[in-house]
């Protein structure tokens, strides 16, 4: 019985486990983005005498008061050949500067590349400790950071590994032999009559973007993976190619989204994913100007990057095994 289980749920747990690695890399993308080199920044108590200083290992740090009135914030020291930043999260007293040196635990604790941000997002997924690195992105960064811990919490934790113990333990009941019925409930899922709504006759320019849909999905793909690419101590190449692919993978996007307006433009605002691909491709637009990109050293965009992020939701939905598993358990928890 335990192994007729498992080989009917084999699939099902497949399609949890594809759900839950996109999500972790999805996650891990944004904490590149948002958190690199935001864990070598410690405290360090100058010496008056000038004989030897004291690092404070334990006490990250985004700032430091300024020594003259110990009022003031100021930036931390950047590290040799990495960009400057400004005054964030916790600030050194009076006596002590903020400077960028290395991650802890010998350098290997840290967001600053895709497969270490990887590690400490498993940590968040798995729910092990994850307030220490909590504490220190409030430290080193803007408070508003803990917003990325608060929904890997609700997402990863709680949603989907909740959805794979679901389906571990469920595989252990009463299997349903009916190709129509939920790995959940074995209720039957609700499909809509095809035959009811009469068949419209697509123009020849439908067609064609029907046929072509799957480009779109691998631009998306591109631009993710290209975000992938990022890290604290890229070359100026590297940095290049990811801006110069960001703002292509926008353009494209941005045409596509003409061209479903100009296929069906009586209709087009009926469509909430039509709404949603709109206000995504004007909001990613708008932030590949100079202006805005390069404003304050290029903080605001890697924080507004997030909006390129939610495109991959269409990757999701273009492979079956996710848009199946999304649409069965939404339908259950209804």
């Amino acid at each position: 019985m335990i192994l007729r289980s498992l080989k009917k749920a084999a699939p099902l747990l497949l399609r949890v486990g594809f759900l839950v690695g996109f999500f972790w890399l999805l996650f891990a993308i944004v904490g590149v983005q948002s958190f690199k080199s935001s864990f070598r920044r410690t405290c360090v108590w100058q010496d008056p005498a000038g004989i030897q200083n004291y690092t404070n290992s334990e006490q990250f740090c985004g700032g430091h008061l300024r020594n003259v009135d110990g009022i003031f914030p100021e930036p931390y020291i950047s590290a040799p050949g990495m960009p400057a930043g400004d005054s964030k999260g916790f600030l050194c007293p009076k006596g002590s500067l903020c400077i960028e040196t290395t991650n802890p635990f010998n350098d290997t604790q840290s967001f600053d590349n895709i497969l270490q941000s990887l590690e400490l997002v498993f940590v968040i997924m798995s729910s092990n400790t994850y307030s220490d690195l909590l504490y220190t992105v409030a430290d080193s960064d803007y408070l508003i950071g803990a917003l990325f811990f608060a929904f890997g919490i609700l997402i990863l934790s709680l949603w989907l590994i909740s959805l794979l113990i679901a389906v571990i333990t469920s595989s252990f009941q009463i299997i349903r032999e009916e190709s129509k019925t939920s790995a959940f409930t074995g209720e039957e899922i609700a499909t809509e009559d095809e035959d009811e709504a009469p068949k419209q006759r697509a123009s020849t320019l439908k067609r064609l973007y029907d046929k072509t849909s799957w480009v779109w999905v691998v631009v998306i793909t591109y631009g993710l993976v290209v975000q992938a690419l990022r890290s604290a101590r890229m070359s100026e190449f590297r940095r290049s190619f990811i801006d110069l692919s960001e703002t292509g993978v926008t353009i494209i996007l941005v045409l596509e989204i003409i061209v479903r307006f100009g296929i069906d433009w009586r209709h087009f605002f009926r469509d909430r994913r039509n709404m949603v691909d709109l206000a995504i491709a004007i909001i990613t637009a708008i932030i590949q100007i100079p202006a805005i990109k390069h404003s304050h050293g290029g903080r605001a965009y890697a924080w507004l990057t997030v909006f390129q992020i939610m495109r991959i939701y269409r990757v999701v939905l273009s492979i079956p095994m996710t848009r199946d598993l999304i649409v069965s358990h939404v339908l259950c928890l209804a």
